[in-house]
């Protein structure tokens, strides 16, 4: 799943937000029996590192799963990580599982740059499919397939950004631009 994630991330550039009950914690704080960090610890704390991913603070209490009488043993299961700010995680009361829900809040999501889009009319452009093929060739990478084709595509993004401006121009105030001439 670590894999796909990453893939994803690579290619995606809006907010966006992993929630639920990851069965591992982050730190030997976040559970109230002291034992060695696992290997799935580290890897858990090395994604949230690697996707730039925020582990929000919880209010409303520290633990997110408790067991036996008297919340013997606790821990911190339960998280939204976030690529975002503007939001803040809450612990709920838990009415019957031993698992606390937990609430993420928003604030609203400010617009930033529109997203990507592959424009049709590029194809169409003498020498643009032999330029991304250039583009795509030459660009090595190392790594899983999955991160090398996200980590690939992202490069060949921002390639094709940088030609759609030297050759269209901005094509949005372009647009604006003819329609209010045709208005007059």
């Amino acid at each position: 799943m670590w894999e796909e994630l990453g893939a994803i991330r690579g290619i995606w550039d809006d907010p966006w937000c992993l929630g639920g009950d990851f069965n591992v914690i982050l730190s030997q704080r976040e559970r109230s029996s002291q034992g060695r960090l696992t290997g799935a610890m580290r890897r858990f704390a090395q994604i949230v590192d690697e996707l730039e991913l925020l582990d929000l603070l919880l209010q409303g209490g520290a633990l997110t799963w408790s067991r036996g009488r008297n919340n013997q043993a606790w821990a911190r299961l339960d998280r939204f990580l976030n690529h975002f700010s503007g939001v803040a995680q809450s612990r709920l009361p838990r009415p019957t599982s031993d698992h606390f829900p937990i609430l993420l809040m928003g604030g609203g999501l400010r617009r930033g740059l529109s997203p990507f889009r592959f424009e049709n009319m590029w194809l169409k452009v003498d020498g643009f499919k032999d330029l991304l093929r250039e583009w795509w060739q030459g660009s090595e990478v190392r790594g899983r397939a999955s991160f090398r084709l996200a980590t690939k595509m992202k490069e060949l993004k921002q390639k094709i950004k940088v030609w759609n401006r030297e050759v269209f121009g901005r094509l949005e105030v372009n647009k604006n631009s003819a329609l209010q001439q045709v208005e007059y």
